[in-house]
Protein backbone atom coordinates (compact mmCIF):
# COMPACT_ATOMS: atom_id res chain seq x y z
CA UNK A 1 0.00 0.00 0.00
CA UNK A 2 1.00 3.12 -0.89
CA UNK A 3 0.46 6.58 0.20
CA UNK A 4 1.18 10.21 -1.24
CA UNK A 5 0.81 13.27 1.23
CA UNK A 6 -0.06 16.64 0.52
CA UNK A 7 0.60 19.82 2.38
CA UNK A 8 -1.94 21.70 3.51
CA UNK A 9 -2.22 25.71 5.26
CA UNK A 10 -4.53 26.18 7.93
CA UNK A 11 -5.59 29.63 9.68
CA UNK A 12 -6.32 30.38 12.68
CA UNK A 13 -6.92 34.14 13.47
CA UNK A 14 -5.66 35.55 16.58
CA UNK A 15 -6.79 38.70 18.59
CA UNK A 16 -4.76 42.37 19.08
CA UNK A 17 -1.77 42.55 20.68
CA UNK A 18 -0.88 46.25 22.79
CA UNK A 19 2.09 47.28 22.91
CA UNK A 20 3.35 50.63 24.64
CA UNK A 21 6.55 52.72 22.53
CA UNK A 22 7.92 55.82 23.80
CA UNK A 23 10.90 58.05 22.29
CA UNK A 24 12.68 61.11 23.68
CA UNK A 25 14.15 63.74 21.45
CA UNK A 26 16.38 66.98 21.91
CA UNK A 27 15.16 70.33 20.64
CA UNK A 28 17.26 72.54 18.89
CA UNK A 29 17.71 75.73 21.62
CA UNK A 30 15.59 79.09 20.66
CA UNK A 31 16.53 82.25 22.51
CA UNK A 32 12.63 81.88 24.05
CA UNK A 33 13.33 78.06 25.29
CA UNK A 34 9.32 78.13 24.65
CA UNK A 35 7.83 75.45 21.73
CA UNK A 36 4.54 74.54 20.96
CA UNK A 37 4.27 71.22 19.15
CA UNK A 38 1.55 71.84 16.20
CA UNK A 39 1.23 67.83 15.00
CA UNK A 40 2.43 64.49 15.92
CA UNK A 41 1.98 61.73 13.46
CA UNK A 42 3.37 58.09 14.45
CA UNK A 43 3.03 54.91 12.43
CA UNK A 44 4.07 51.25 12.52
CA UNK A 45 6.71 50.08 10.35
CA UNK A 46 9.25 46.72 10.18
CA UNK A 47 6.50 44.70 11.81
CA UNK A 48 7.41 41.08 12.07
CA UNK A 49 6.17 37.61 13.81
CA UNK A 50 7.44 34.02 14.25
CA UNK A 51 6.84 31.18 15.91
CA UNK A 52 9.04 29.62 18.42
CA UNK A 53 7.61 26.76 20.89
CA UNK A 54 4.91 27.57 22.88
CA UNK A 55 4.92 31.47 21.96
CA UNK A 56 4.99 34.21 19.41
CA UNK A 57 7.78 36.52 19.11
CA UNK A 58 7.16 40.02 17.52
CA UNK A 59 8.68 43.05 16.70
CA UNK A 60 8.45 46.10 14.77
CA UNK A 61 9.28 50.05 15.17
CA UNK A 62 7.19 53.22 15.70
CA UNK A 63 8.48 56.45 13.21
CA UNK A 64 7.15 59.66 15.28
CA UNK A 65 7.32 62.33 12.61
CA UNK A 66 6.39 65.65 14.74
CA UNK A 67 6.22 69.34 13.47
CA UNK A 68 6.95 71.65 16.48
CA UNK A 69 7.19 75.76 16.73
CA UNK A 70 9.86 77.72 19.37
CA UNK A 71 9.23 80.52 20.87
CA UNK A 72 10.91 82.94 18.11
CA UNK A 73 8.18 82.21 15.68
CA UNK A 74 10.34 79.63 13.98
CA UNK A 75 8.72 76.30 12.36
CA UNK A 76 10.71 72.83 13.00
CA UNK A 77 10.48 69.60 11.97
CA UNK A 78 11.51 66.34 13.45
CA UNK A 79 11.84 62.63 12.79
CA UNK A 80 13.01 59.69 15.23
CA UNK A 81 11.88 56.11 15.88
CA UNK A 82 11.37 53.54 18.70
CA UNK A 83 12.21 49.30 18.09
CA UNK A 84 9.55 47.09 20.35
CA UNK A 85 9.20 43.65 20.50
CA UNK A 86 8.42 40.77 22.70
CA UNK A 87 6.80 37.61 23.19
CA UNK A 88 3.07 36.44 23.35
CA UNK A 89 2.03 33.10 24.93
CA UNK A 90 0.47 30.08 22.62
CA UNK A 91 0.58 26.88 23.50
CA UNK A 92 -0.17 25.39 20.10
CA UNK A 93 2.85 27.22 18.09
CA UNK A 94 5.98 25.61 17.10
CA UNK A 95 9.05 27.25 14.96
CA UNK A 96 7.04 26.01 12.49
CA UNK A 97 4.25 27.87 13.00
CA UNK A 98 4.17 31.23 10.33
CA UNK A 99 3.04 34.15 11.81
CA UNK A 100 0.96 37.32 9.60
CA UNK A 101 0.80 40.84 11.09
CA UNK A 102 -0.77 43.93 10.11
CA UNK A 103 -0.40 46.78 12.62
CA UNK A 104 -1.48 50.38 13.32
CA UNK A 105 -0.92 52.92 15.68
CA UNK A 106 -3.47 54.78 18.07
CA UNK A 107 -2.83 57.14 21.30
CA UNK A 108 -0.32 59.12 20.41
CA UNK A 109 0.92 61.70 23.03
CA UNK A 110 3.70 63.86 23.81
CA UNK A 111 5.02 66.72 26.55
CA UNK A 112 7.57 68.83 26.50
CA UNK A 113 10.15 69.00 29.37
CA UNK A 114 12.86 71.76 29.26
CA UNK A 115 14.83 71.10 25.72
CA UNK A 116 13.49 67.43 25.80
CA UNK A 117 10.30 66.41 23.58
CA UNK A 118 8.45 62.57 25.01
CA UNK A 119 6.59 60.91 22.46
CA UNK A 120 4.13 57.92 23.43
CA UNK A 121 2.00 55.99 21.29
CA UNK A 122 0.58 52.40 21.43
CA UNK A 123 1.08 50.33 18.72
CA UNK A 124 -1.96 47.82 18.35
CA UNK A 125 -0.31 44.69 16.45
CA UNK A 126 -3.07 41.83 14.97
CA UNK A 127 -1.78 38.95 14.02
CA UNK A 128 -2.75 35.46 12.60
CA UNK A 129 -1.02 31.65 12.80
CA UNK A 130 -0.74 28.68 9.93
CA UNK A 131 0.50 25.65 10.50
CA UNK A 132 0.87 22.74 8.26
CA UNK A 133 -1.18 19.17 8.57
CA UNK A 134 -0.92 16.30 6.42
CA UNK A 135 -3.72 15.48 3.99
CA UNK A 136 -3.14 11.62 2.91
CA UNK A 137 -4.50 9.85 -0.38
CA UNK A 138 -4.86 6.49 -0.01
CA UNK A 139 -2.94 4.63 -3.51
CA UNK A 140 -1.81 1.50 -5.13
CA UNK A 141 -3.80 -0.56 -2.65
CA UNK A 142 -4.95 -3.92 -4.13
CA UNK A 143 -8.90 -5.36 -3.96
CA UNK A 144 -9.58 -1.84 -1.64
CA UNK A 145 -12.08 0.40 -2.34
CA UNK A 146 -12.69 3.66 -1.06
CA UNK A 147 -16.04 6.39 -0.48
CA UNK A 148 -14.87 9.48 -1.68
CA UNK A 149 -16.24 12.84 -1.44
CA UNK A 150 -14.85 15.90 -3.46
CA UNK A 151 -15.20 19.40 -1.30
CA UNK A 152 -14.47 22.52 -3.13
CA UNK A 153 -12.98 25.34 -0.22
CA UNK A 154 -13.03 28.78 -0.73
CA UNK A 155 -9.52 28.91 1.45
CA UNK A 156 -6.47 31.35 1.60
CA UNK A 157 -4.20 30.35 -1.07
CA UNK A 158 -0.89 32.54 0.55
CA UNK A 159 -0.03 35.93 2.30
CA UNK A 160 0.17 38.90 -0.62
CA UNK A 161 2.55 41.90 -0.80
CA UNK A 162 3.81 44.59 -2.63
CA UNK A 163 4.86 48.04 -2.90
CA UNK A 164 4.59 50.85 -5.70
CA UNK A 165 6.34 54.21 -6.16
CA UNK A 166 4.08 56.92 -7.60
CA UNK A 167 4.44 60.77 -8.66
CA UNK A 168 1.60 63.06 -8.43
CA UNK A 169 1.77 66.96 -9.46
CA UNK A 170 -0.29 70.17 -8.93
CA UNK A 171 -0.36 73.80 -9.14
CA UNK A 172 -1.66 75.59 -6.53
CA UNK A 173 -2.92 79.24 -6.78
CA UNK A 174 -1.02 80.77 -3.96
CA UNK A 175 3.26 80.43 -3.85
CA UNK A 176 3.47 77.85 -1.30
CA UNK A 177 6.90 78.75 0.99
CA UNK A 178 6.76 75.77 2.94
CA UNK A 179 4.58 72.57 4.06
CA UNK A 180 4.37 72.55 7.70
CA UNK A 181 3.17 69.24 8.28
CA UNK A 182 1.07 66.50 6.54
CA UNK A 183 -0.48 63.06 6.94
CA UNK A 184 -1.38 60.77 4.58
CA UNK A 185 -3.18 57.35 4.06
CA UNK A 186 -4.52 55.21 1.29
CA UNK A 187 -7.31 52.87 0.37
CA UNK A 188 -8.50 50.13 -2.04
CA UNK A 189 -11.82 50.42 -3.55
CA UNK A 190 -11.60 46.95 -5.27
CA UNK A 191 -9.12 44.28 -6.04
CA UNK A 192 -8.73 41.84 -8.79
CA UNK A 193 -7.07 38.43 -9.71
CA UNK A 194 -5.86 38.09 -12.92
CA UNK A 195 -3.71 35.37 -14.65
CA UNK A 196 -0.74 35.74 -12.47
CA UNK A 197 -1.39 39.49 -11.49
CA UNK A 198 -3.61 41.56 -8.86
CA UNK A 199 -4.81 45.04 -9.57
CA UNK A 200 -6.20 47.32 -6.90
CA UNK A 201 -7.76 50.69 -7.73
CA UNK A 202 -8.36 53.05 -4.52
CA UNK A 203 -7.20 56.81 -3.88
CA UNK A 204 -4.14 58.23 -1.92
CA UNK A 205 -5.36 60.73 0.47
CA UNK A 206 -2.99 63.80 1.46
CA UNK A 207 -3.81 66.52 4.20
CA UNK A 208 -1.19 69.52 4.27
CA UNK A 209 -0.80 71.92 6.50
CA UNK A 210 1.21 74.56 3.81
CA UNK A 211 2.65 78.20 4.73
CA UNK A 212 2.35 80.82 1.71
CA UNK A 213 4.90 83.43 0.64
CA UNK A 214 2.35 86.06 2.38
CA UNK A 215 2.57 84.54 5.35
CA UNK A 216 -0.47 82.67 7.49
CA UNK A 217 -1.53 78.88 7.18
CA UNK A 218 -3.76 77.47 5.35
CA UNK A 219 -4.66 73.56 4.64
CA UNK A 220 -4.87 71.26 1.83
CA UNK A 221 -6.70 68.29 1.10
CA UNK A 222 -5.52 66.05 -2.22
CA UNK A 223 -6.74 63.00 -3.41
CA UNK A 224 -4.88 60.84 -6.00
CA UNK A 225 -6.83 57.95 -7.71
CA UNK A 226 -4.46 55.26 -8.42
CA UNK A 227 -4.58 52.18 -10.25
CA UNK A 228 -1.38 49.53 -9.61
CA UNK A 229 -0.61 45.66 -10.46
CA UNK A 230 1.99 43.17 -8.96
CA UNK A 231 2.75 40.32 -9.96
CA UNK A 232 1.42 36.73 -8.03
CA UNK A 233 2.36 33.58 -9.79
CA UNK A 234 -0.78 31.72 -7.86
CA UNK A 235 -3.50 34.37 -9.39
CA UNK A 236 -6.20 32.73 -11.44
CA UNK A 237 -9.44 35.17 -12.52
CA UNK A 238 -11.78 33.06 -10.10
CA UNK A 239 -9.58 33.76 -7.21
CA UNK A 240 -10.99 36.37 -4.54
CA UNK A 241 -8.28 39.10 -3.57
CA UNK A 242 -8.15 40.87 0.59
CA UNK A 243 -6.06 43.95 -0.18
CA UNK A 244 -5.07 46.99 2.71
CA UNK A 245 -2.98 49.74 1.90
CA UNK A 246 -0.41 52.08 3.36
CA UNK A 247 1.42 55.06 2.63
CA UNK A 248 5.20 55.47 3.25
CA UNK A 249 8.33 57.71 2.01
CA UNK A 250 6.68 60.64 0.93
CA UNK A 251 8.76 63.47 -0.47
CA UNK A 252 7.61 66.85 -1.57
CA UNK A 253 9.25 69.60 -3.72
CA UNK A 254 7.60 72.93 -4.04
CA UNK A 255 8.88 75.33 -6.69
CA UNK A 256 7.04 78.86 -6.36
CA UNK A 257 7.01 81.59 -8.94
CA UNK A 258 6.43 85.19 -6.78
CA UNK A 259 5.91 87.31 -9.65
CA UNK A 260 2.95 84.97 -10.57
CA UNK A 261 1.83 84.14 -7.42
CA UNK A 262 1.63 80.30 -7.93
CA UNK A 263 3.52 77.43 -7.05
CA UNK A 264 4.01 73.58 -8.18
CA UNK A 265 3.98 71.33 -5.63
CA UNK A 266 5.34 67.34 -6.43
CA UNK A 267 4.91 64.65 -4.36
CA UNK A 268 6.26 61.20 -4.54
CA UNK A 269 5.32 58.10 -2.65
CA UNK A 270 5.00 54.24 -1.88
CA UNK A 271 2.30 52.31 -1.90
CA UNK A 272 2.83 49.04 0.45
CA UNK A 273 0.52 46.69 -0.23
CA UNK A 274 -0.65 43.24 1.73
CA UNK A 275 -3.41 41.12 2.50
CA UNK A 276 -4.35 37.41 1.17
CA UNK A 277 -4.97 35.55 -1.87
CA UNK A 278 -8.60 33.23 -1.83
CA UNK A 279 -9.42 30.66 -4.18
CA UNK A 280 -11.45 27.12 -4.56
CA UNK A 281 -9.51 23.85 -3.77
CA UNK A 282 -11.07 20.77 -4.16
CA UNK A 283 -10.13 17.99 -1.67
CA UNK A 284 -10.78 14.36 -1.78
CA UNK A 285 -12.26 13.30 1.23
CA UNK A 286 -11.81 9.48 1.92
CA UNK A 287 -14.88 9.39 3.95
CA UNK A 288 -14.44 5.29 4.34
CA UNK A 289 -12.43 2.45 3.23
CA UNK A 290 -11.94 -1.56 3.09
CA UNK A 291 -10.43 -4.60 1.35
CA UNK A 292 -12.41 -7.43 0.59
CA UNK A 293 -10.63 -9.96 2.81
CA UNK A 294 -9.08 -7.84 5.42
CA UNK A 295 -9.94 -4.13 6.82
CA UNK A 296 -8.50 -0.81 6.15
CA UNK A 297 -9.39 1.98 8.42
CA UNK A 298 -8.94 5.75 8.26
CA UNK A 299 -7.67 8.01 10.98
CA UNK A 300 -8.91 11.53 10.60
CA UNK A 301 -8.12 15.02 12.13
CA UNK A 302 -9.99 18.17 11.45
CA UNK A 303 -8.43 21.45 9.96
CA UNK A 304 -10.05 24.72 9.71
CA UNK A 305 -10.07 27.14 6.46
CA UNK A 306 -10.19 31.11 6.19
CA UNK A 307 -12.68 31.78 3.72
CA UNK A 308 -13.15 35.44 2.76
CA UNK A 309 -16.72 36.16 2.44
CA UNK A 310 -16.95 39.85 2.33
CA UNK A 311 -14.96 42.70 1.06
CA UNK A 312 -15.57 46.07 0.03
CA UNK A 313 -14.91 50.14 0.28
CA UNK A 314 -16.91 52.68 0.18
CA UNK A 315 -17.38 56.14 1.66
CA UNK A 316 -19.62 58.06 4.60
CA UNK A 317 -19.73 61.56 5.87
CA UNK A 318 -20.03 62.43 9.79
CA UNK A 319 -20.73 65.54 11.37
CA UNK A 320 -20.56 65.78 15.34
CA UNK A 321 -19.65 68.30 17.85
CA UNK A 322 -16.97 68.04 20.98
CA UNK A 323 -15.38 69.79 23.95
CA UNK A 324 -12.23 71.57 23.31
CA UNK A 325 -9.30 70.92 25.60
CA UNK A 326 -8.38 74.86 25.26
CA UNK A 327 -10.83 77.82 25.66
CA UNK A 328 -10.59 79.96 22.25
CA UNK A 329 -11.51 83.27 21.55
CA UNK A 330 -14.32 85.29 20.11
CA UNK A 331 -12.66 86.55 17.43
CA UNK A 332 -11.17 82.97 16.91
CA UNK A 333 -11.31 81.34 13.10
CA UNK A 334 -10.33 77.92 12.20
CA UNK A 335 -7.57 78.03 9.64
CA UNK A 336 -7.58 74.35 8.58
CA UNK A 337 -7.62 70.95 9.98
CA UNK A 338 -4.72 67.92 10.18
CA UNK A 339 -6.70 64.65 10.61
CA UNK A 340 -4.07 62.29 11.93
CA UNK A 341 -6.24 59.08 11.27
CA UNK A 342 -9.67 57.67 12.14
CA UNK A 343 -9.63 54.67 14.67
CA UNK A 344 -11.96 51.85 15.26
CA UNK A 345 -13.41 51.13 18.69
CA UNK A 346 -16.04 48.70 18.58
CA UNK A 347 -18.22 47.00 16.24
CA UNK A 348 -21.45 45.72 17.02
CA UNK A 349 -23.97 43.43 14.80
CA UNK A 350 -27.48 44.55 14.22
CA UNK A 351 -30.52 43.04 12.22
CA UNK A 352 -29.37 44.25 9.20
CA UNK A 353 -25.49 45.01 9.62
CA UNK A 354 -22.96 46.82 12.03
CA UNK A 355 -22.44 49.72 14.00
CA UNK A 356 -19.07 51.01 13.97
CA UNK A 357 -17.77 53.22 16.71
CA UNK A 358 -14.53 55.04 16.18
CA UNK A 359 -12.56 58.06 16.88
CA UNK A 360 -11.34 60.73 14.38
CA UNK A 361 -8.09 62.62 15.69
CA UNK A 362 -7.51 66.07 14.37
CA UNK A 363 -5.36 69.24 15.06
CA UNK A 364 -7.31 71.91 14.56
CA UNK A 365 -5.17 75.05 13.23
CA UNK A 366 -6.64 78.77 13.91
CA UNK A 367 -5.46 82.49 14.05
CA UNK A 368 -6.61 84.20 17.60
CA UNK A 369 -4.96 87.50 18.34
CA UNK A 370 -2.97 87.78 14.69
CA UNK A 371 -0.90 84.19 16.06
CA UNK A 372 -1.65 80.67 14.76
CA UNK A 373 -2.35 78.56 17.42
CA UNK A 374 -3.05 74.84 17.23
CA UNK A 375 -5.29 72.63 19.30
CA UNK A 376 -5.69 68.76 19.30
CA UNK A 377 -9.44 67.10 19.44
CA UNK A 378 -9.95 63.39 19.81
CA UNK A 379 -13.99 63.29 17.99
CA UNK A 380 -15.94 60.20 19.10
CA UNK A 381 -18.27 59.37 15.89
CA UNK A 382 -20.83 55.93 15.29
CA UNK A 383 -21.99 54.76 11.88
CA UNK A 384 -24.51 52.24 10.68
CA UNK A 385 -22.76 49.76 8.40
CA UNK A 386 -25.08 47.69 6.00
CA UNK A 387 -23.98 44.36 5.46
CA UNK A 388 -25.16 40.65 5.14
CA UNK A 389 -24.55 38.08 7.53
CA UNK A 390 -23.50 40.12 10.54
CA UNK A 391 -23.20 37.76 13.19
CA UNK A 392 -21.62 34.94 11.20
CA UNK A 393 -18.34 36.08 10.52
CA UNK A 394 -15.71 37.76 11.93
CA UNK A 395 -15.42 41.64 10.69
CA UNK A 396 -12.75 44.00 10.33
CA UNK A 397 -13.42 47.80 9.50
CA UNK A 398 -10.59 50.59 8.85
CA UNK A 399 -11.02 54.00 8.08
CA UNK A 400 -8.97 56.85 5.75
CA UNK A 401 -10.10 60.46 6.38
CA UNK A 402 -10.48 61.80 2.62
CA UNK A 403 -11.74 65.34 3.87
CA UNK A 404 -11.98 66.96 7.25
CA UNK A 405 -12.88 70.76 7.94
CA UNK A 406 -13.75 72.45 11.52
CA UNK A 407 -15.42 75.49 12.88
CA UNK A 408 -15.87 76.79 16.31
CA UNK A 409 -19.03 77.04 17.89
CA UNK A 410 -18.87 78.94 21.08
CA UNK A 411 -15.91 79.26 23.59
CA UNK A 412 -14.85 75.50 23.77
CA UNK A 413 -16.34 73.73 21.28
CA UNK A 414 -15.78 72.62 17.66
CA UNK A 415 -17.85 71.32 15.03
CA UNK A 416 -16.58 68.98 12.71
CA UNK A 417 -17.31 67.66 9.35
CA UNK A 418 -15.11 64.76 8.05
CA UNK A 419 -15.82 62.47 4.95
CA UNK A 420 -14.60 58.44 5.45
CA UNK A 421 -13.64 55.71 3.76
CA UNK A 422 -14.73 52.91 5.10
CA UNK A 423 -12.89 49.46 3.98
CA UNK A 424 -14.86 46.46 5.34
CA UNK A 425 -13.71 42.96 5.39
CA UNK A 426 -15.58 39.62 6.65
CA UNK A 427 -14.21 36.15 6.81
CA UNK A 428 -15.47 33.09 8.30
CA UNK A 429 -12.99 29.83 9.66
CA UNK A 430 -14.54 26.58 7.73
CA UNK A 431 -13.98 22.89 9.47
CA UNK A 432 -12.96 20.26 7.06
CA UNK A 433 -12.26 16.58 8.01
CA UNK A 434 -8.95 15.01 6.06
CA UNK A 435 -7.52 12.03 6.89
CA UNK A 436 -3.77 11.78 8.51
CA UNK A 437 -3.17 8.45 8.79
CA UNK A 438 -4.33 4.87 7.39
CA UNK A 439 -4.21 1.87 9.29
CA UNK A 440 -4.96 -1.94 8.26
CA UNK A 441 -7.14 -3.64 10.89
CA UNK A 442 -7.98 -7.42 11.58
CA UNK A 443 -8.82 -9.65 8.90
CA UNK A 444 -11.28 -11.02 7.27
CA UNK A 445 -12.81 -14.18 6.45
CA UNK A 446 -12.87 -14.71 3.00
CA UNK A 447 -15.76 -17.06 1.97
CA UNK A 448 -15.08 -19.66 -0.80
CA UNK A 449 -18.81 -20.40 -1.52
CA UNK A 450 -19.80 -20.15 -4.95
CA UNK A 451 -22.97 -18.36 -3.75
CA UNK A 452 -24.18 -16.69 -0.29
CA UNK A 453 -27.30 -15.44 0.34
CA UNK A 454 -27.41 -12.34 3.04
CA UNK A 455 -30.43 -10.82 4.91
CA UNK A 456 -30.42 -7.06 4.65
CA UNK A 457 -30.72 -4.64 7.23
CA UNK A 458 -33.33 -2.12 7.70
CA UNK A 459 -31.97 1.53 7.12
CA UNK A 460 -28.42 -0.06 5.14
CA UNK A 461 -27.24 2.16 2.11
CA UNK A 462 -24.88 0.74 -0.58
CA UNK A 463 -22.11 1.39 0.88
CA UNK A 464 -22.69 -0.01 4.10
CA UNK A 465 -23.90 -2.98 3.02
CA UNK A 466 -20.84 -3.25 0.68
CA UNK A 467 -18.50 -2.41 3.53
CA UNK A 468 -20.26 -5.35 6.14
CA UNK A 469 -20.25 -7.93 3.30
CA UNK A 470 -16.78 -6.99 1.92
CA UNK A 471 -17.92 -6.74 -1.80
CA UNK A 472 -17.76 -4.07 -3.78
CA UNK A 473 -20.74 -1.93 -4.72
CA UNK A 474 -20.76 -2.67 -8.21
CA UNK A 475 -20.44 -6.73 -8.06
CA UNK A 476 -23.64 -6.59 -5.42
CA UNK A 477 -25.61 -4.24 -8.13
CA UNK A 478 -24.63 -6.71 -11.05
CA UNK A 479 -26.48 -9.44 -9.43
CA UNK A 480 -29.02 -7.63 -7.45
CA UNK A 481 -29.93 -4.93 -9.79
CA UNK A 482 -33.39 -4.53 -8.14
CA UNK A 483 -32.00 -3.22 -4.96
CA UNK A 484 -32.85 0.00 -3.99
CA UNK A 485 -31.36 2.13 -1.10
CA UNK A 486 -31.55 2.89 1.56
CA UNK A 487 -32.71 -0.87 2.36
CA UNK A 488 -36.02 -1.90 3.91
CA UNK A 489 -34.67 -4.91 5.39
CA UNK A 490 -36.85 -7.38 3.75
CA UNK A 491 -34.37 -7.88 0.59
CA UNK A 492 -32.48 -11.04 0.03
CA UNK A 493 -29.18 -10.13 -1.32
CA UNK A 494 -27.10 -13.16 -3.56
CA UNK A 495 -23.77 -13.09 -4.07
CA UNK A 496 -21.81 -15.47 -6.78
CA UNK A 497 -18.33 -16.06 -6.59
CA UNK A 498 -16.19 -17.31 -9.40
CA UNK A 499 -13.20 -19.41 -8.11
CA UNK A 500 -9.44 -18.44 -9.59
CA UNK A 501 -7.73 -20.87 -11.09
CA UNK A 502 -5.78 -23.12 -9.17
CA UNK A 503 -7.75 -23.33 -6.26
Amino acid sequence: MEQSVETVIVNQPRGELKVHAGVECKLPVPASGVYRVLSAVARAVETAGEGQEGEVRYRGKVLFSVTFSDGEGRIHKTECGVEFSGTEPCASVTPKTGVETQSHVEGVHFRIVGETLYLTATAVLAFRLSESVQHTHVTCVNNAHTFVEEEKFPWKIKDVFGEMELEEEWEEPTAVADILTFTASACVKTAQAGVGVISAEGNAHFHLIVKPTEGGVYGLNKTFPFRVETEEGECVPSSAVRLTVSVENVRFSVVTDPDKNRGTVTVCYTLRFSGALYGERKISLLKDCFLEAQGLHLLTGQGEYEALQEARCETARITTRTPLGVEVGETARALAVLPYGATALSLTPYGGGITAEGLLSVTVFYAEEGAVKAADADIPFSLNIKCENPHGADWKVSFGVESAGADFVGAKELSVTAILSVCLTATTNQTFTYVKEVALGEEKPCSNAAVSLYFAKQGESAWELAKRLSVAPERIALTNPELTYPLTGKERIVIYRQKEKGE
